[in-house]
């Protein structure tokens, strides 16, 4: 895995877009998109020398040894990055993370890992995480207060209240799912279809729940939940089994997405959800995609006219293991 590839694996694995990034490590948004396409020149010494000093599990070595293609089961930015106030505060995994943080030694992703019973790994996705399944977070806070020796509230790991009799945090609102079975049928008159049938209050199997400031006012009737698929190959950012929040794309902002996790549906009815390579829309007409690290597969090329739907994904709503 070359040097640049490991740069675009930190940014997707910790949720920062390009334009947060750059502000973190003290380059020019530009600048940014040359280091992860790697032209036309390596990134200097103090630029990796950033990267790794705001990043754990990350070191200078590891970036820039190219034989080396591991990755950290996750990486997440150290206490007191200076980023910390460009990102999101209504984020129920990053609440989580900074819980942990905060009660080091006591807490680890190991400790918490053996404590609730899942894989280390598990537990770094969790910090990913938009919003928890209620068994997850039952679990987590069961193991935290197992662990700490005293009961452990939501509010102060999770920090959002949840509605009384519905259990539905009062900062989320319900989008209807897609699952790895409905890919055959999707259709833009399908999305619309269901949309316009969707009824969360009782079609509970049928409802996932999403950030408010996520999910606006504008694409509201364009949001839904995605089933991920072992055959996405998008490992180790999102498992089969996650759901994640995307967002119905006009044809008109196709050109609009310069980095970050697309689902696409062609015209001869493929699925994809690839992470953006090059998106030359707006220049040739052409949009490259890739699986999420270069051993799980090539890249692909999608010209405007062979998508029927696009997706811009916004992030994980849970994993599916508890």
């Amino acid at each position: 895995m070359t040097t640049n590839e490991k740069i675009a694996a930190i940014r997707d694995l910790t949720g920062l877009n390009q334009n947060r990034f750059s502000k973190l490590i003290g380059v020019a948004p530009s600048t940014m998109t040359r280091l992860e396409r790697g032209s036309p020149n390596k990134p200097s010494h103090d630029t990796l020398q950033k990267i790794a000093d705001h990043f754990t599990e990350v070191t200078l070595d590891w970036l820039t040894d190219e034989d080396d293609d591991t990755l950290p089961k996750t990486i997440t930015l150290r206490p007191g990055s200076s980023i910390e106030s460009l990102s999101s505060p209504d984020h129920e995994g990053q609440r989580f993370r900074r819980f942990v943080e905060r009660h080091k030694p006591k807490l680890n992703q190991n400790i918490i890992a053996e404590s609730i019973g899942v894989s280390r790994n598990q537990v770094g996705a969790y910090y990913n995480t938009i919003r928890f399944r209620q068994s997850v977070q039952s679990a987590l806070l069961e193991g935290l207060s197992k662990l700490l020796g005293r009961p452990v509230t939501p509010e102060e790991v999770f920090g959002a209240g949840r509605n009384a009799g519905t259990n539905v945090p009062t900062n989320l609102i319900a989008v209807p799912k897609l699952s790895v079975s409905d890919r055959p049928r999707l259709t833009t008159q399908f999305l619309a279809n269901l949309q316009a049938n969707f009824m969360p209050a009782v079609q509970t199997d049928k409802v996932m729940y999403a950030p408010k400031q996520a999910v606006t006012e504008d694409n509201f009737k364009r949001a839904f939940a995605i089933e991920i698929a072992a055959g996405d190959r998008m490992e180790p950012l999102y498992f089969p089994g996650y759901w994640v929040l995307g967002i119905q794309l006009e044809p008109a902002d196709y050109s609009k997405l310069y980095d970050g996790t697309v689902a696409v549906v062609t015209n001869d009815g493929q699925f994809l959800v690839k992470k953006i390579v090059a998106n030359n829309i707006r220049t040739t007409g052409v949009l490259e995609l890739g699986s999420y690290t270069a051993g799980n597969g090539g890249s692909v090329q999608l010209r405007k006219s062979d998508i029927s739907l696009m997706f811009s994904i916004a992030g994980i709503i849970f994993g599916l293991t508890a």
